[in-house]
């Protein structure tokens, strides 16, 4: 199976949250994943990218995250209920990380920035430009990806990264020390 590949969230956990129906087909195995009894995987997607995270529209649509070249958000639908995206459609620019749905906005976070698109059910692809919900993060060599989480309450959480693994004096290097912290 190609690396990149998009595998379909298990379904099961998907159809009792009432987002795709119980008729989607899995074949023991397709995805190549050891499950727990009671639980399958299909391949949604494949040829994506690197996604970073996903998020789940109401309507079911899958919303990816993408870091590479392409980067921005991969937008995926499944019009014939066979389990299999056949509509793909990118928007964004920027290597994206965290995603999430709130308050009738998609939120998408990226090293420098959080931004989000007024969304509407049914839309497949934002209508307007991005609106930066906080911004000026500084820049970071390692670590720079930004996850987030939205509360019930509308709290923004973001995730900002240590500037690197161990706070070594040469990051990444054997033997190097650490660093003093005073």
């Amino acid at each position: 199976m190609n690396r990149t590949a998009l595998l379909a969230v298990v379904w099961t956990a998907v159809i009792a949250a009432g987002v795709v129906q119980a008729n989607t087909a899995c074949a023991p195995r397709e995805s190549g994943l050891t499950l727990a009894d009671g639980f399958c995987a299909t391949v949604f997607a494949d040829d994506t990218g690197p996604v970073r995270n996903l998020t789940v529209s109401p309507e079911g649509d899958v919303f990816a995250a993408l870091r590479d070249e392409r980067s921005g958000v991969l937008a995926l639908r499944d019009t014939d209920g066979d389990g299999r995206a056949d509509v793909r459609e990118r928007f964004g620019a920027g290597p994206a990380h965290g995603i999430a749905f709130h308050g009738g906005h998609l939120y998408v976070a990226m090293p420098d920035r959080v931004v989000r698109w007024p969304w509407k059910p049914g839309q497949l692809v934002p209508s307007g430009d991005a609106e930066v919900v906080v911004g000026d993060f500084p820049p970071q060599r390692a670590h720079a990806q930004k996850g987030l989480a939205i509360a019930a309450d509308g709290t923004l959480f973001v995730g900002v990264g240590a500037p690197s693994n161990a706070c070594q004096e040469e990051s990444r290097t054997a033997g190097s020390p650490g660093l003093e912290i005073p």
